[in-house]
């Protein structure tokens, strides 16, 4: 898209100035919608969201999958967090009331 402004410009070229417009307006307008559904649907968004979080949170640890679990610990170390919603979600992937070290931490 750029590419073709720029070469209307260079050209002065009015139809290439057109059609840059007409897809500048576009992409616009789309990402205006998507704005509008995102806040339309901000529950269901967040609720997709929770589940599948709770589904990548009961693979820590597993056989393979190093990588989310590396991940979980990064993240719930730097923003000092324990589990999805609260440190009880880990209850359910221990089956126990026990939480994984990086959630046990000091107050400095």
């Amino acid at each position: 898209v750029g590419l073709l402004g720029c070469v209307g410009a260079i050209k002065e070229n009015k139809c290439l100035l057109l059609s840059f417009f007409i897809l500048l307006s576009l992409i616009f307008l789309l990402e205006l919608i998507c704005v509008i559904l995102f806040f339309a649907y901000t529950d269901q968004i967040d609720t997709y969201a929770q589940r599948d979080l709770k589904k990548g949170l009961h693979l820590y640890g597993t056989n393979g999958n190093i990588g989310l679990t590396n991940a979980w610990s990064i993240i719930q170390t730097d923003f000092r967090c324990c589990g999805v919603l609260n440190y009880t979600d880990w209850f359910e992937v221990y089956n126990a009331t026990r939480v994984p070290d990086f959630c046990c931490r000091s107050e400095e």
